[in-house]
């Protein structure tokens, strides 16, 4: 597929794409009338398995959390199964990016100018922007599927607990509709969920003079916002597309009851579900 998930480390530590699809069962008119009555939603999650940070390493303090950088794959996955067993009526396709963000004599460095599966070029700013490296490659293949709508999950970014702190996630997206979608879904679940704006100014911050858009910036404004909006850069005119940033909830949080009190939260796998349901 000729995707790139090797921001920060060496070939031999190369990344996988799995692919799961749940498909509804055909009823009495048979499948090709019932998939056509159904709508496709892709769900893709960002699996980080370590982050490191590679060349631009993270402080040692609190690193060995970095593990749970693959929260966005893993919420993908307990929301396909969840819509499974609530037989929900539409296709669900889950597309989870796994690999690890490791700093060695291979690994990526800050000046380097990469090109991604959509044709489109990248300055490497900070190698500790990786995530939105994965996710902008695998959500181009997740357009090859046509899908009616696709959410992304991701734990994207440290600067979205500053905004909105560890009771909510950001959602961020270019149409209404679907927006307000995810978020009517989190509500019914009690999980709750927080627009941002993604004015298409803040793509200044991201400019390139050697290409076609940097990774990152040089300070610390708008840090969720600019996330998702080097990620709108590879959506497609025309498709419909929301972005979860859960970088704050994907772990101990324990103010609903079905919340782990330790671990990993499992925040919005119901969310993704009731809105593939209702979608």
């Amino acid at each position: 597929m000729g995707l790139f998930l090797g921001v920060g480390q060496g070939a031999e530590r190369e990344g996988r794409v799995v692919v799961v699809e749940y498909t509804p069962k055909a009823g009495a008119k048979g499948k090709a009338a019932a998939r056509n009555a159904s709508k496709t939603i892709a769900f893709v999650g960002k699996g980080v398995t370590f982050d490191s940070g590679g060349i631009s390493i993270k402080p040692s303090l609190r690193m060995e959390n970095m593990k749970n950088d693959m929260t966005g794959a893993s919420t993908v996955m307990g929301a396909l199964v969840l819509a499974a067993q609530w037989k929900v009526p539409n296709r669900v396709i889950g597309i989870m990016a796994f690999t690890e963000n490791m700093p060695d004599g291979k690994a990526l460095q800050p000046g380097n100018v990469i090109t991604s599966r959509s044709g489109k070029t990248v300055e490497i700013i900070n190698t500790d922007a990786e995530g939105r490296l994965v996710l902008a490659d695998v959500l181009d293949f997740a357009q090859d599927f046509k899908p009616d709508a696709i959410v992304d999950v991701a734990t994207l970014t440290g600067a979205v607990t500053i905004a909105l702190g560890k009771f909510c996630c950001a959602i961020l997206g270019n149409e209404t509709a679907l927006i307000d979608s995810v978020r009517r879904a989190g509500e019914s679940q009690g999980e709750r969920i927080w627009e941002l704006p993604l004015y298409d100014d803040y793509f200044e911050d991201l400019k390139s003079d050697c290409a076609d858009m940097r990774n990152s910036a040089n300070d610390s404004y708008g840090g969720t916002i600019r996330g998702a909006i080097f990620l709108k850069q590879f959506i497609r005119k025309g498709v419909s597309w929301a972005h979860l940033d859960i970088a704050a909830t994907a772990s101990d949080l324990t103010h609903l009851s079905y919340y782990p009190k330790k671990g990993a939260s499992g925040a919005y796998v119901r969310t993704l579900a009731r809105f593939a349901a209702d979608f």
